[in-house]
This record gives structure tokens, C-alpha cells and sequence, in this order.
């Protein structure tokens, strides 16, 4: 790679008005700095207003004998004019933060030896640097920001004793292709260390690893593989690899403990995790949301499976480990390819039957593998309660019977997507049966033909039949129904008979029956003076134009 250093001959001696010596040995009266002097230390805080224009500065040895040792926070801030700087002949130790940012023109910089600390954004958004060589440098941490924004920084070798890298280091360094910390004693990369690189596409991690911080590869654009493997890694932060949505193999480290919430979300090409051999004992939130990619998964360790854990992702087969005692409702759901559900004997919290997922004794139906090729499903009369999106995107299920449970709600998105459901059959029981269908329970359900016998019902979600376009009878008569939301049958284009209970202060939301215009039969089971009442209160339901046009009958 190319050196960062100045060739000596090519700093003008006339650049401080005295002789080279004059450069190194520098007095108060011939210096081109501002500095300020403590304990017999000088700080450089930057250049004195009649040399703002100078494009090449060498730091002194000393000033009026004293050693300089540091270059101030800020010192050189915004002074865009200068191209090289030369600290070689300096006992420099420490420059300090924001020391040359937005220096946009300085290409080449000469460090001295005696160099153990670069404070944070000391180097920010100096566009011009191409290369940065710190290899001989006892600097044990690459402090918050040093190289952002240096869009064209392309290649940065560490000390042999560096420990940690911190936070934002290189945020937009957008021509980094390759980081090796191989030869490093990197134990931490901080949060948001390397966040949003365009071309990043391989990185060889030190065998000390421990921590990755929190989004500290996220928004990666380009990055395929990373291998954890050799390293020492404990902790993975929130968000770590949030987002890199080329990245197709993660090779785990069995030092493994934690894994943050979101460390893999919308890694939408990674096609198989293996933390059998890690100690990890949590799925957090959202960790494998929308992996779009991903086939398998093994979890060997795993005591809880947090909210969303694999939401929305491509798993096809899992097996909920022997330990695991605890898995949110919502954590498989939304699996289009999930066809093989398991769970390792000797759990005493779970049980899977045919590709189903239920707690222990049955009682709380968590997931049905959306792959499942079975047309019809009966429920358990054990089972009390389906959890949300239990059955979404089922798309081979034609029958559903749950008059067997007690299942007094269908819960937001159960079975959404199932666009082969043709009937549902509840508990018909006038007290202990069906009392809610909530959000969006029954969208894009386009096989559905008739809503009836829910003798039970009270409140109808939003959107909760939204777009179940072969839905023809919504037959409400005979139910306790108190609401029917905003959009419950939204875009229902093939209604044709529509019966409503009568029920005191009874609410229909805002476009509930929007799109049911082809309804030839609409039935109301209360006097004119209820059914004008309803019509006032509840606006844009859908119904004005069967009610201005006497369209509705009282029944």
C-alpha cells in the first residue's frame, strides 16, 4: 500500500520564515500555531489566522523548549487547505477530537512513533485519504468516529495491540471492500462501527473477539459471508447485521451467549443458522423477522423464543429444544414455508401434533405449519384459545371445526391468507361461543361464502373480512353483535344478503361495508326509528345508499 508520509524535501523552508531547525525547535515568536502550555506540555490548538492558507505544516519537536505533545481538540477544524502534515519529528502523543475533520484536502499524514491516542472524529470526513497505516502504533482503541465520512478511505491497518474499535469509526466509508482485524488484539467493535457500507465484502475478525455492539455491520449492502467461528465472541448487539440483505452464511462461535433483539432482521438471503453449539439461550425479538431465505434453523440451547422471532421468515422445519419454556404467541408466525413443526421429547411446555405447535396440554393452539398440505382441521376439545396469525397463509386449508373448544375469540390475523377456507364451524352456544372476530381475522379469505350461526357474537374487528371477495351472506340476525368496526367487509364485491341485529347503541364503522354494492337484500332487526338513529350516528358506513333508498327492510 502506499505510505502516508511526506517526502521532507518537498516542505518548503520557507514555510515558518526560519531554517529547518527552526521547524522542529520552534519560539513563540516564530511559530505559525496558536498553542497553550500546561505543566511544561504544549497543545497545538491550531494555526495562527495569518497562516490559514499554509497547505503543508510540519508539528514541532518543541516550542520555547517545551514539548509538544498533543494537537488540540478542534485545532484544525475546518482548515480545508491543507494537504500533507508531517508529526514525525514530534514527540506528538495524543491528537485530539475533531482535530481534522472536514479537512477535505489532506491527503498524507506523517504519525510519530510516540503516538498512543487519536480522540474521537479526528479524522471525520476527510474525504482525501485513500489509505491509513496505524500498524506501528502502540493505539490500543480506535476511538468514536475517527474515519467517518472518508468516502474514499479504501484500506486501514490497525495496531497489533488495538482492542476495541468504537463507535461510528467508519460510518460512510463508502470504497472499504475489505477489513482484516486478524492481526489485532480487537476484542470490542462498537456500535454502528462499520453501519451502512456500500461495498464492504469481506471481514476476518481477531480471534479475541467478544463483542459486536449494537448495528454494527447493519445496512450492509454488499457483505455475503461471516465467519465467527474461531473467535471469542459472547455478546452480538441489537441489530448487529440488521438488514444486509446479501448476507448468505453466518458461522457461529460455541462462546456464544447473546444475541440482541433484531441482530438478523430482514437478512432476507441467509438460509440457515446452526446455534446447536452455542450457548445462546434466548431467540430475542425480531431476530430472524423476514430472513426470506432462510430453510433451517437449529436451537438446541434455546430456553425462550421472544416475540417475532422468526415472524414473516422463509423457516421451513423447526425444533423447539427440550428446555424451552417459553415462545410468544407471535414468534412463528407468518412462516409461509414452515411445513415441519417438532419438539424434542421430554419438553414439559409444549407439544407439537401433526405440524401443529400447542402448550403443553393442548389448551393454546400457537402455530399450524402454514405448509401443512391437510384440507381440513378439527380442533381439540381441550384447546381454549388460538393465538393470533395461528393459521395465516394456510393456504391448502378448505374446513376449519372448532365447535368442539370453547373458543370464545378469533384473534387478529388467525386465519388471513387462507384463501382455500370455504366454512368455519364454532361452538354454537348463545353464551359460551365465538363473542369476538378481531383484526383483519379473516383477510384475503376469497373462498369464503357465507358468515352465519355465531349466535354468541358481539364485536366484529376491523378489516376483519376485508377483501373476502366471494363472501355472498353476512347473516348477523340472531347474534348479540354491538359493533362491526371500520372496513369489516371492506371490499366484499359479491354480497348479496346482509341481515343486522337490531342491538341497542349498536356501532358500524367507517366504510365497514364499502365495496358491497351489488347486495340485494338488506335486512335490519329493529323498528325505523332505530335504524334512522343507527344511520345518523354512524356515517359513511357503506349502507347511505341503501337507506336513502329504502333499500333496508326492518325485520
Amino acid at each position: 500500500m502506499r505510505k502516508l508520509l511526506i517526502p521532507l524535501f518537498l516542505t518548503p523552508l520557507f514555510l515558518f520564515g526560519c531554517g529547518k531547525n527552526k521547524d522542529v525547535y520552534a519560539s513563540s515568536k516564530n511559530t505559525i500555531y496558536n498553542f497553550e502550555v500546561e505543566d511544561d506540555k504544549v497543545t497545538i490548538t491550531g494555526l495562527n489566522e495569518k497562516y490559514k492558507s499554509q497547505t503543508d505544516i510540519i508539528i514541532p519537536y518543541s516550542i520555547d523548549k517545551k514539548l509538544v505533545t498533543k494537537i488540540g481538540d478542534n485545532a484544525f477544524n475546518k482548515v480545508t487547505r491543507i494537504k500533507n502534515v508531517d508529526m514525525s519529528k514530534s514527540k506528538l502523543e495524543e491528537i485530539g477530537a475533531n482535530a481534522f475533520e472536514n479537512c477535505s484536502n489532506l491527503t498524507d499524514i506523517n504519525l510519530p512513533t510516540t503516538l498512543t491516542k487519536i480522540d474521537s472524529a479526528a479524522f471525520k470526513n476527510c474525504t482525501g485519504f485513500e489509505e491509513f497505516d496505524l500498524s506501528k502504533y502502540e493505539i490500543e482503541e480506535i476511538s468514536d468516529y475517527t474515519f467517518a465520512g472518508c468516502t474514499k478511505l479504501s484500506e486501514v491497518i490497525l495496531p497489533n495491540i488495538c482492542k476495541k474499535i468504537g463507535s461510528y469509526v467508519f460510518n460512510g466509508c463508502t470504497s472499504l471492500t475489505e477489513f482484516d482485524f486478524s492481526n489485532t488484539k480487537v476484542e470490542e467493535i462498537s456500535d454502528y462501527a462499520f453501519y451502512s457500507q456500500e461495498n464492504l465484502l469481506k471481514v476476518t475478525f481477531s480471534n479475541d473477539l467478544k463483542t459486536i455492539g449494537n448495528y454494527a455491520f447493519a445496512e450492509n449492502k454488499k457483505i455475503t459471508f461471516i465467519n465467527l467461528s474461531k473467535t471469542k465472541l459472547e455478546e452480538m448487539g441489537e441489530g448487529a447485521f440488521y438488514n444486509c440483505r446479501t448476507l448468505l452464511t453466518v458461522n457461529m462461535p460455541t462462546t456464544l451467549t447473546t444475541i440482541g433483539n433484531k441482530a438478523f432482521y430482514y437478512c432476507s438471503k441467509l438460509d440457515k443458522v446452526d446455534l446447536s453449539k452455542t450457548n445462546v439461550d434466548v431467540i430475542p425479538e425480531s431476530c430472524f423477522e423476514l430472513c426470506l431465505g432462510m430453510l433451517q434453523v437449529k436451537l438446541s440451547n434455546a430456553t425462550r423464543i421472544e416475540s417475532k422471532a422468526f415472524f414473516n421468515s422463509s423457516i421451513a422445519s423447526i425444533e423447539i429444544p427440550e428446555n424451552t419454556n417459553y415462545i410468544s404467541d407471535d414468534a412463528l408466525v407468518m412462516c409461509k414455508n414452515l411445513a415441519t413443526i417438532t419438539v424434542k421429547e421430554g419438553n414439559t411446555s409444549y407439544i407439537a401434533d401433526k405440524n401443529i405447535l400447542y402448550t403443553i396440554n393442548k389448551g393454546t393452539l400457537l402455530v399450524y405449519a402454514a405448509k401443512k398440505t391437510d384440507k381440513d382441521f378439527t380442533s381439540s376439545a381441550s384447546t381454549s384459545k388460538i393465538n393470533a396469525y395461528a393459521f395465516a397463509n394456510a393456504r391448502n386449508l378448505e374446513t376449519v371445526d372448532i365447535s368442539a373448544s370453547y373458543i370464545h375469540e378469533i384473534e387478529d390475523y388467525t386465519f388471513m391468507n387462507c384463501d382455500k377456507l370455504e366454512s368455519i364451524t364454532t361452538f354454537e352456544n348463545a353464551s359460551e361461543g365465538v363473542k369476538k372476530i378481531g383484526f383483519k381475522a379473516f383477510l384475503g379469505c376469497s373462498a369464503l361464502v357465507e358468515l352465519k350461526d355465531l349466535p354468541a357474537l358481539e364485536e366484529i374487528g376491523e378489516s376483519a373480512f376485508y377483501d373476502c371477495s366471494n363472501l355472498e351472506t353476512i347473516d348477523l340476525k340472531d347474534t348479540k353483535v354491538k359493533t362491526i368496526a371500520e372496513e369489516a367487509f371492506y371490499n366484499c364485491l359479491k354480497v348479496k344478503f346482509i341481515s343486522i341485529p337490531g342491538t341497542e347503541n349498536l356501532y358500524i364503522g367507517r366504510s365497514a361495508f364499502y365495496g358491497c354494492s351489488k347486495a340485494e337484500t338488506i335486512k335490519y332487526g329493529a323498528n325505523q326509528q332505530s335504524l334512522d338513529d343507527l344511520m345518523t350516528r354512524c356515517k359513511n358506513t357503506g349502507l347511505e345508499t341503501y337507506y336513502n333508498q329504502g333499500k333496508i327492510e326492518i325485520a
